[in-house]
């Protein structure tokens, strides 16, 4: 291969890392708002400093423990999942 065809290569890679990126931030920003309208409707409102910490996950596996958590469980096990996954 080529330099030219390297560069080209690592280009296209870096653009696909990038979007997959953004892609998982939305779904994640998307999931954010789920699990605060859910805690507003089931608990009256959550505290502004784990919204916060909420809106700063990106992991999309963790935002589904803490969205199922929001519709099946307790605040305090929502809070206590915010904040472990503050610490990951």
């Amino acid at each position: 291969m080529d330099l030219r065809s390297r560069i080209e290569a690592s280009y296209k890679r870096i653009a696909q890392e990038a979007e997959d990126k953004c892609l998982d931030k939305g779904i994640a920003l998307g999931r954010a708002d789920s699990i605060k309208d859910i805690m507003d409707l089931r608990f009256g409102g959550m505290p502004d400093e784990s919204l916060a910490a909420l809106r700063e996950i990106n992991d999309i596996a963790v935002m589904r423990r803490i969205q199922n958590a929001a519709v099946t469980g307790d605040r305090d096990e929502v809070l206590n999942l915010i904040a472990q996954s503050r610490l990951a």
